[in-house]
């Protein structure tokens, strides 16, 4: 996919989405009769050849006009697989049979202490326990609830509510094919392109504020010293949600509660001693504080907690055509709250599937691969920061904390993910897959970067495929019922894997789009960013500079074009870009430019058809950057650099970069 654009000399090409194609500018082949349909639009082209994008291909069709945000999104989504219409005769008729109430009559409730002893064919009757919801703020399709309190012994006892898809979602439909083939929701700035009909996604199987609704529920007990999972139950329940809140509400709340009324975690166990119910505002605080110790637990097992976070708002016009704004996302302490609940309900899950030999979907996540290892020398050594060569899990641990609150945090926290394996959906917990080697740092570890011995995706099957195979095989197991086979399930763990990547690269396509419509509305701008890529480009375009360098603002999450030449304030014509990447060197071998670098900038250019930004800076800009920030933050202890004598003058690739 991409888009359709005039050249100077009045031909069209084709400018693919696809930023890593070694061709930006490829030859359209259709009869010249069709131009005129193809300028300015959003198009699919098949390449005669997928390895020599350079010799041309048909465009084989127009999917929107190219810079309209609307078409933009929608043409990005459903290129990368989204469900775009729920139309279909077949499926409106299966829509149409969707209740809109829970009708309890139906329902053979029970309450948690009869759950101790059977639950084969009853729900368990938990609408009395105060759930809420806490979301971002528009969220419709709200699948997770939660509710903690003390027991007698002083411990937590923390309910982890999620939406029951199965019983409203049969595979063998044609809504249930469909939610198979579409794995996971795709999430645009301005919709949600969801994998369940509405009716289902923010009606019925969405747990509302003050609607009965058939849920799954992980009860899980937390040791109140070691913040570690004592005991924990599941159970097919319905439950009542008394409020919905937002990351922020929620936050303010603990907030005046904790500092202005000096509440603490004694006051609520004092409340819950003598029998008084908590009001719900009392009730955000609660799980608040057996969070605090859920993440004790954590710290303990030496889990690795990135501090990267790339969530944006982004502030549209009326319309939706303009981009006015573009913020960063606040990460507040009650994000982690509901990470915190959604973690130890989606490893309880998981440890119930493998304790019980159930068919299951495992998330499971390899260490570090040691290919990674050369560029990780190069980028810590350029950065000036001690790296030994140990990706272990204790030791990027150590790095995050080093470099928190410095003026690279995010690249490097950034940088430091990408050296981790990707995680992946498999139906054999990592150390029970036949043919892998789980060295001793892994051993009884399914889950690297959780440091967890078994996780499973649970918490959101209104959003993704794997979390409702978990919940199937468990109520199955529960209720005597006949649970999904294990060729099913290899066949959604495929699907939701491919899925994964497809997703992944539509957000990044969005944020794209993002940026240039906020950059079209901002030229002249000045904005600080930082080094992230360094791109080579053929040397006749660029008669100073044949390479390229990508600098990020993060805070709009903008990626800018910038020659070399502008940012040392000289021709770099002699120049190389050193073989992980990670900086530029002249020929004398002492570093020019690296990544991380803090570069002042303008906004020179935004083009909404190319979908490119390019920026402007000189030599007196990069070190007004570099002075401030040595002014006015914290930078971690640091080796100085000089020249790179570890560094040969190979040829280099094409791109390199953090992404």
């Amino acid at each position: 996919m991409g888009r359709v654009v005039k050249t100077s000399h009045d031909n069209l090409i084709f400018i693919p989405n696809n930023k890593k194609l070694p061709v930006r500018q490829i030859p359209i082949l259709n009869n010249k009769e069709e131009f005129a349909s193809f300028q300015d639009k959003i198009c699919i082209i098949n390449l005669l050849d997928k390895d020599a994008p350079g010799m041309g291909g048909h465009i084989t069709q127009v999917m929107g006009d190219a810079g309209n945000t609307i078409h933009e999104y929608d043409a990005i989504a459903q290129y990368h697989g989204a469900i775009m219409s729920w139309d279909d005769p077949v499926l409106q008729e299966e829509i149409s049979k969707i209740p809109t109430k829970v009708d309890v009559t139906k329902l053979n409730l029970i309450t948690e202490e009869q759950a101790k002893y059977i639950q084969r064919g009853n729900v368990v009757d938990l609408r009395h326990l105060p759930f809420v919801t806490v979301d971002p703020a528009t969220c419709k399709d709200m699948d997770d609830a939660i509710y903690s309190t003390f027991n007698e012994n002083g411990d937590f006892v923390c309910y982890t509510a999620v939406a029951n898809v199965i019983k409203y979602v049969d595979l063998n439909s044609e809504i249930g094919k469909r939610y198979m083939a579409g794995g996971f929701t795709i999430y645009a700035p301005n919709k949600a392109y969801s994998i369940l009909p509405p009716q289902l996604s923010t009606v019925i199987c969405s747990l509302n504020p003050n609607e009965d609704r058939l849920a799954f529920v992980v009860k899980t007990v937390i040791d109140k010293n070691t913040g570690k999972v004592k005991d924990s139950n599941i159970y097919d329940a319905i439950i009542c949600s008394q409020n919905k809140y937002s990351y922020q509400q929620a936050q303010e709340i603990v907030d005046d509660l904790e500092l202005e009324e000096g509440y603490t975690k004694q006051t609520l166990l004092d409340l819950y001693n003598a029998g008084e119910a908590l009001l719900l505002e009392e009730q955000l605080l609660m799980n608040y504080y057996s969070a605090q110790t859920i993440k004790k637990g954590f710290e303990a097992r030496k889990m690795i907690r990135f501090n990267a976070n790339n969530e944006k708002e982004v502030i549209f016009d009326q319309d939706l055509q303009t981009v006015i704004d573009i913020n960063s996302v606040e990460h507040l302490l009650y994000h982690e709250v509901i990470e915190s609940f959604m973690i130890t309900a989606n490893e309880a899950t998981a440890k119930y599937a493998k304790d019980n030999n159930l068919d299951n979907v495992y998330r499971i996540h390899k260490k570090p691969n040691v290919n990674k290892l050369e560029r990780a020398n190069e980028f810590f050594y350029i950065l000036g920061i001690d790296f030994d060569g140990d990706l272990s899990a204790e030791k990027t641990r150590e790095l995050v904390s080093l470099i928190k609150g410095t003026t690279n945090e995010e690249i490097i926290n950034r940088f430091l993910i990408k050296m981790q394996s990707r995680a992946v959906y498999s139906n054999q917990l990592y150390k029970d897959i036949k043919g892998e080697v789980v060295d001793e740092e892994s051993e009884g570890i399914s889950h690297y970067a959780l440091q967890s011995p078994h996780y499973s995706h649970t918490t959101s099957p209104i959003r993704r495929t794997p979390d409702y195979v978990t919940q199937y095989n468990i109520l199955a197991h529960k209720h005597g019922t006949t649970p999904l086979q294990k060729n099913t399930i290899i066949k959604i763990v495929q699907v939701a894997n491919e899925r994964q990547l497809e997703v992944d690269q539509a957000e990044k396509e969005f944020a794209e789009v993002n940026a240039v419509m906020y950059c079209e509305q901002h030229i002249g701008d000045k904005l600080f960013g930082s080094v992230v890529k360094f791109r080579k480009v053929e040397a006749e375009n660029h008669r100073d500079s044949n390479i390229i360098v990508i600098v990020s603002n993060e805070e709009k999450g903008i990626n800018a074009e910038i020659p070399l030449s502008q940012t040392i304030g000289k021709s770099c014509r002699n120049c190389e870009v050193s073989p992980q990447g990670c900086a530029v060197y002249d020929n004398r071998g002492d570093v020019v430019c690296k990544i991380c670098q803090p570069v002042d900038f303008i906004i020179a250019k935004a083009d909404r058809k190319e979908m490119k930004i390019v920026g402007k800076t000189n030599k007196e800009m990069v070190a007004e950057a570099e002075q401030r920030l040595n002014r006015g933050r914290k930078y971690y202890k640091c080796k100085p650099y000089t020249k790179k004598q570890t560094i040969s003058k190979e040829q280099p690739q094409k791109e390199w970069g953090e992404e």
